[in-house]
């Protein structure tokens, strides 16, 4: 992460002063205290986005497999299927 940007937040003064406390107890800059959180936030996202595409993939194949499907192709038919049956229903 050796490229930065920098860029101007407007925080709520309540919430700042939370951070500034936060950070203070942890013996670091607002602004690194806040470069952290937004990692470890970032990260947090991304490990469920994986872990919810994993069961959702797993809940999809299953589905799929039940109704017939067997190939990628046959699910890509399925999507398009299903597509089309919301797109009707509008």
């Amino acid at each position: 992460m050796a490229d930065k940007t920098m860029v101007n937040v407007a925080f709520p003064t309540e919430l700042l002063k939370k951070i500034d406390r936060l950070a203070e107890a942890e013996y670091t800059s607002r602004s690194d205290y806040i470069r952290r959180t937004m990692v470890q936030a970032t990260k947090r996202d991304e490990e469920f986005d994986e872990a919810f595409l994993d069961l959702l993939s797993a809940d999809i194949g299953e589905v799929a497999q039940k109704a017939g499907y067997k190939t990628d192709e046959d699910f890509a038919r399925l999507s398009r299927e299903i597509k089309q049956d919301r797109a009707k229903r509008r």
